[in-house]
């Protein structure tokens, strides 16, 4: 592959299946390696808390929840800036996209400095509204001072992986993002096991790895000259309006979609709650084999984000929708073994998190339906990276809204509550969500008006 785009040569190109599956899968990998080792060390690092105790348990998962949003944001609007990255790229147009890289840079730094602020010293406002008890609330304030101030650096983590992403380099993303996880359980271990250090051990363990990632992730943008995106520590004091609006239209989109989802999910949580203890604790559990299932999706669109963005820019439409066409085949294969493994192995899967019968039967119950929205979930993640590389979010946005703050809750509601089907009605009201919101993006990428945004 020449040059510094993923984009090949002219006569480089072939459109046989078996080469495109290639540059996916050469694309894809590092970012589903990226996705599953971050789900298996959050994982270990939350059973080093859970060795301090129950309200340490308690303090970190209540931290966590602000978090969320800050992190919604700057994923969200790096969106715009991923695009512009891919585009610029594939017309060959090096210094825009520099430029892109720099201001996107410049964006979500300014962004995480204003959350970090606000989490800092509304800390405690905050975490007595989410709902924290006096029996941990002091340990949720000391923990949460050193992950506020982490969100500075982790913004700088996010912005960097997305214009790499962007420019086809993911597996330099995959690094860092390894490096900072890595990073956080070995500091955690020293700092909780070894010196006991308690929350506090487990809050500066969180900041030293988010330094570290983000350390590394200058270090690439900065130092890294063969680098298409490679940008000089001035270009990040200048302000490009013209560059921001772009990244701002484009990225709208992507930031209303993610908030819906929050929302959505959010709420969708609080009726699950009330179904019972067992029933709530089966579906966490379903929810973290989920986070793996959604790893191969997010690759898979992650890739595509990249090819799309700069086939578009290179005026190759024919190429970038062969590539999202032919992506699909491999979401399926990849949704074909996932299902496989939980229809099978529902109950030694159960068997690794809970000793609880009750429990455990409420597991098996939601992995094999988990089974039946994998299919959907892969497709529709798929689908909306290789729309986001052209530009269109205002599609996966109205689709979120549609399947998760309509179909997902009005159905979750009616099956749970009225039809009194319990923790099944939940998840098959999941299925539908995922399936319409499949339909609306298989639909929406077969109209070919994505081919045409203008980013």
């Amino acid at each position: 592959m020449k040059g510094s785009s993923v984009l090949l040569a002219e006569e480089e190109v072939r459109q046989d299946r078996g080469f495109i599956w290639k540059h996916i899968g050469k694309l894809a990998w590092p970012c589903a390696v990226e996705q599953l080792f971050s789900s298996l060390i959050s994982a270990i690092s939350m059973m080093l808390v859970t060795s301090i105790g129950t309200e340490a348990v308690n303090a970190v998962s209540v931290t966590n929840q602000p978090m969320y949003i800050p992190f919604v944001v700057f994923r969200a609007f790096n969106v715009g800036g991923t695009a512009l990255v891919a585009r610029f790229l594939g017309m060959r147009d090096e210094e825009n996209a520099k430029r892109a890289c720099a201001q996107s840079l410049l964006l979500t730094f300014a962004m995480g400095l204003l959350a970090a602020i606000g989490l800092y010293f509304g800390a405690g406002a905050i975490i007595r509204f989410i709902g924290a008890t006096d029996d941990y609330y002091y340990l949720a304030m000391r923990y949460m001072n050193y992950v506020s101030v982490s969100i500075i650096f982790q913004s700088i983590s996010i912005v960097a992986a997305c214009m790499l992403r962007g420019a086809g380099r993911t597996s330099l993303s995959m690094y860092f993002n390894v490096l900072a996880s890595i990073v956080n359980v070995v500091v955690g271990y020293i700092l909780i096991s070894v010196v006991g250090m308690g929350i506090d051990g487990a809050g500066i363990a969180f900041l030293v790895a988010q330094f570290s990632g983000a350390a590394f992730a200058l270090y690439l943008l900065l130092c890294r000259e063969e680098l298409p995106i490679h940008i000089r520590l001035k270009d990040l004091f200048k302000i490009d309006r013209s560059i921001i609006r772009r990244i701002a239209h484009v990225g709208l989109g992507a930031a209303l979609e993610q908030m819906a989802l929050r929302v959505g999910l959010m709420t969708f949580t609080m009726l699950i709650v009330g179904l019972g203890t067992a029933e709530y604790a089966a579906h966490n559990i379903a929810g973290t084999m989920y986070n793996y299932v959604i790893a191969f999706g997010q690759a898979i669109g992650m890739a595509l984000t990249s090819l799309v963005g700069q086939n578009l820019g290179a005026d190759r439409a024919d190429l970038a929708e062969r590539y999202i066409k032919e992506a699909l085949y491999i979401a399926l294969i990849c949704a074909g073994v996932l299902m496989a493994i939980l229809l099978l192995l529902p109950y030694q899967i159960a068997s690794l998190f809970t000793d609880d019968p009750e429990v455990a039967k409420n597991v098996v119950l939601c992995l094999r339906l988990l089974a039946l929205v994998t299919p959907a979930q892969i497709i529709q993640m798929s689908i909306c990276g290789g729309l986001r590389g052209g530009g269109d979010t205002r599609w996966p946005m109205v689709s979120t809204m549609a399947g998760v703050l309509g179909m997902r809750m009005a159905m979750g509601y009616l099956f749970i509550h009225l039809f009194d089907w319990g923790l099944a009605g939940a998840w098959l009201a999941c299925i539908l969500d995922q399936n319409m919101r499949a339909g609306v993006i298989y639909l929406r990428m077969r109209s070919g008006k994505w081919k045409r945004q203008k980013v």
